[in-house]
């Protein structure tokens, strides 16, 4: 009895101990509290850190190599190494890209129609025919079995029979050419500014492959992803815009191998064969040398100053202009200079050779012994920006065309005027000389079949 007495009175301790608990807490709930009171709750946040701190902690966020603005400050001297900013790697110049890419008209967008060109009633006893088209001709046009083919800004390529003057086919472009229509068997190759690259079949215009790469878009400038191809045996050589140089299949398309720098250096004219390698130049001043198939560097060479506008070799020299305009003859083997001389002006994928003898368009015209860079023969041009695109040579002739629309045959052995005509139209392209005629395209949209003679 005694112990269940005292478990009562536990019992009844607890429960008048509650009751007091119970009141105190609402005696306590209407209690008025100062306005400015509020209940503190744990902190669930780290205090916040100076922006000064932050930014010391945090690392800096990589941008596009093509984010840079032209007011970030880079390197001004031509003569030193190029720097790698926001991973750019170039040398400063007077050259305009858009000149070296011989663009004259840009389009975001593709044109809503693909006008068919016209063909033009010709104005002179001198022209064999004409045409307009919507886009100018991209680069030099290719000759095969006198049937041309080209490709135009407007986003479309032709094949115009050189005896009649007829359209004989007519192709659909994914984007804008860029540089010359090159020929394989059977086959006709259109490069393109965003990557692709078309080949299309002479005999029917079927189309036979298409290869596309990766591409960079520069807002509001020329976004290059390709500068040009060149066939080499069955392969073809994509020079790139930021410093690589794809190897594809010429008969299938497919990549065989992606020979390249980690930075970005703008592969502005194409690569060229020496013996068993390939060379390619970038606007760092580099000359970049492979093994032919691509897979293997050997070296890289940076010249003196400025970068390569020009690149031709015999398998025995490289030779090529700079910027900073001089010709060089340079030596891949021992990787030095033969011999270098000043020349007037700039040329774009302007040397050409014949029998020894090393022809430039670099504002004037010169005629080099390519053994000794002796002048030969120097022809001046008579106009602001001369002579400066792609010539041709035949066995005793030389053609060549002005920037401001003058078209000039030359005794290609002593640098003698034989016959000038006058286009008025401005010329930012090589021209292409057949049986007779030379075919030149103007940046006022038109190709023209001049009579020349032979």
């Amino acid at each position: 009895m005694v112990q269940k007495s005292n478990i009562y009175i536990l019992m009844l301790i607890v429960m008048v101990l509650g009751l007091i608990g119970f009141i105190y807490t609402q005696l306590m709930n209407e209690i008025p509290r100062p306005p400015e009171y509020k209940p503190t709750e744990p902190n669930q946040t780290t205090p916040k850190e100076p922006e000064t701190t932050k930014a010391k902690l945090e690392p800096t966020k990589k941008t596009s190599a093509l984010d840079r603005e032209d007011n970030e400050q880079k390197n001004t001297d031509p003569t030193k190494p190029a720097e790698i900013i926001k991973g750019i790697k170039e040398r400063p110049s007077a050259v305009l890209e858009k000149d070296e890419y011989y663009l004259t008209e840009y389009r975001v967008q593709k044109p809503a129609n693909r006008v068919d060109p016209i063909k033009l009633t010709p104005a002179s006893t001198e022209i064999a025919w004409a045409y307009q088209f919507d886009g100018s001709v991209s680069g030099v046009p290719a000759i095969k079995n006198d049937v041309i083919y080209f490709g135009c800004y407007d986003f479309q390529a032709f094949a115009i029979d050189l005896n009649t003057g007829e359209i004989v086919q007519k192709q659909k472009l994914f984007s804008q050419p860029i540089g010359s229509t090159e020929i394989y068997k059977d086959t006709y190759i259109v490069p393109q500014r965003n990557g692709t690259i078309q080949c299309f079949d002479m005999r029917n215009g079927n189309n036979v492959w298409n290869h596309r790469s990766a591409v960079h878009i520069k807002p509001g400038t020329i976004d290059v992803s390709v500068a040009g191809i060149k066939v080499h045996n069955d392969d073809i050589w994509i020079s790139k815009h930021w410093g690589n140089l794809y190897i594809i299949n010429a008969n299938t398309g497919v990549m065989q191998a992606d020979p390249g720098v980690t930075y970005e250096s703008r592969i502005n004219t194409l690569a060229v064969p020496f013996q068993k390698s390939l060379i390619y130049p970038n606007v760092a001043g580099e000359l970049i040398c492979y093994d032919i198939t691509g897979t293997k560097q050997q070296w890289i060479h940076t010249i003196d100053s400025g970068y390569m506008l020009s690149l031709h070799s015999d398998n025995k020299s490289l030779y090529f202009n700079t910027t900073e305009k001089e010709c060089i003859s340079f030596n891949p083997n021992n990787q030095k200079v033969n011999w270098k001389t000043k020349i007037e002006g700039f040329g774009y994928n302007s040397i050409i050779e014949k029998d020894g003898v090393l022809y430039l368009a670099a504002k004037d015209i010169y005629a080099l012994n390519k053994d000794t860079g002796e002048q030969l023969w120097v022809y001046k041009a008579d106009s602001k920006n001369g002579f400066n695109r792609p010539m041709q040579v035949t066995d005793n002739l030389l053609y060549a065309t002005t920037e401001e629309g003058q078209l000039v045959q030359l005794n290609r052995k002593v640098g003698t005027l034989v016959k000038s005509f006058n286009l008025n139209e401005p010329i930012k392209n090589g021209l292409l000389a057949h049986k007779g005629r030379v075919y030149v395209s103007t940046t006022n949209k038109k190709l023209y079949a001049v009579q020349v003679g032979e």
